[in-house]
């Protein structure tokens, strides 16, 4: 049986994740494969868990769509009318092949629900591994589901037409995007035994033995990156944090203090005042999320491990502050604090493999104020418009906000 240090497509691997360790192959002993059937119009395919009565491939050309709840398999000359095909003539513009594994606005469109129906892609499969070549575009009964379980698989890659020669997918494909909440999972043999990659919703066989060998497949659901991490808090995972990248910056303006000058000459006074500034924390493409007890530790640890300063979820500052305003006028008050942006990813180990996949890599950019000794303030003033004017310097109480906002002595008409 072969052996490879790295199950993890190559190309699904983020910079900075550490290698992978081998899955174990299933059912032991010396690796055997199913050797491939030739096949002819009206063969039997072995889609999902048994065999269906399928057509095989109708039309000559190597861009492919079998559908794993019917068993059909039609082969087009071209990519565009494959996908036409495979969205029941929903798309039927698409990119060239591969243009289309990177495009958002093609995912996009592939990714939405159709008007009848539940039938959607779960992958693109791509007989080159630069996402060229020859394609086999898989169709399901529906998008993969949160369930934890297999949504839908094709079992025997050797019983599926590449095209109307007699010819077959068996270790023809060598790299997947998934689409409708999908990710793929490739075994060295049929029936999903064998070597096998993590589930990955883009990837590559790399230099595993999954190159040109690939001969079964499942789609998982692709889970989000925070129900990932929650592995993490319950105890479901072994977890890690990895910093990459640690940049300072100055933040943009943050006004603390307004003050309306509603009389005819300068007005002077000194402005006591504080402001606490928050982390923040994106996760993936998810803006706004708080790290749990457990994750909040690791990355605190890392941070200061690697840099040698601890972390802040919250930084205060306040002084007093002597402004002027001209006359008429509304002076603002602001204050330009250093940040300091940390990116990396998280290397989660699902103590049992969690939607298909043993490895997670969720990427983290993470926020914080620096606390210094004095924050840099800024002051500018303007002249108020009329409805400033009206509005603060009336004959009654102006309206107050959450910053610290005065109104000098009124009332002024204009």
């Amino acid at each position: 049986m072969s052996t490879a240090h790295s199950t993890t497509p190559a190309a699904e691997v983020p910079d900075g994740a550490p290698a992978a360790a081998p899955h174990a192959p299933s059912g032991g002993g010396a690796r055997t494969r199913r050797a491939a059937v030739p096949l002819l119009l009206g063969a039997f395919l072995a889609i999902g868990t048994g065999p269906v009565t399928a057509q095989a491939a109708t039309t000559s050309g190597n861009h492919c769509v079998l559908g794993t709840d019917t068993g059909r398999t039609e082969c087009f000359g071209t990519f565009r009318e494959a996908i036409s095909s495979a969205t029941e003539g929903r798309v039927t513009d698409a990119p060239d092949a591969t243009t289309a594994a990177s495009s958002a606005q093609f995912a996009e469109r592939l990714n939405q629900k159709p008007t009848s129906g539940t039938r959607a892609v779960v992958t693109i499969a791509y007989s080159g591994q630069k996402f060229d070549g020859d394609t086999l575009t898989v169709v399901a009964a529906g998008p993969c589901t949160a369930n934890n379980g297999v949504s839908s698989q094709v079992a025997n890659l050797g019983r599926v037409p590449y095209n109307s020669g007699g010819a077959s997918w068996n270790d023809r494909i060598n790299a997947y995007v998934g689409f409708n909440h999908c990710q793929t999972k490739g075994f060295l043999d049929v029936d999903f035994r064998g070597y096998q990659a993590d589930a990955v919703p883009v990837g590559d066989t790399g230099t595993t033995p999954l190159h040109d060998g690939l001969s079964s497949l499942q789609f998982f659901y692709r889970p989000a990156d925070t129900d990932v991490l929650a592995l993490c808090e319950n105890g479901g995972a072994d977890c890690s944090f990895n910093p990459l990248k640690s940049t300072v910056a100055t933040a943009p303006p943050t006004l603390v203090e307004l003050a309306w000058n509603c009389t005819a000459q300068v007005q002077s006074t000194t402005v006591n005042w504080t402001k606490t500034f928050t982390s923040s924390n994106t996760v993936g493409a998810e803006v706004g999320v708080t790290l749990g007890f457990a994750l909040g530790q690791k990355f605190e640890a890392s941070v200061k491990a690697t840099y040698q300063h601890s972390w802040s979820e919250s930084t205060t500052f306040g002084q007093s502050t002597p402004i002027s305003v001209p006359p008429r006028n509304v002076g603002m008050l602001s204050v330009t604090p250093q940040t300091e942006t940390v990116t990396g990813l998280f290397n989660v180990l699902p103590k049992s493999q969690y939607y298909g996949s043993a490895h997670y890599y969720p990427s983290l950019t993470a926020t914080q104020t620096v606390k210094t000794e004095a924050v840099p303030v800024v002051w500018n003033e303007r002249p108020m418009t009329v409805d400033e004017t009206n509005l603060y310097c009336g004959t009654g109480p102006g309206p107050r906000t959450s910053l610290g906002t005065r109104t000098f002595a009124g009332p002024v008409r204009s």
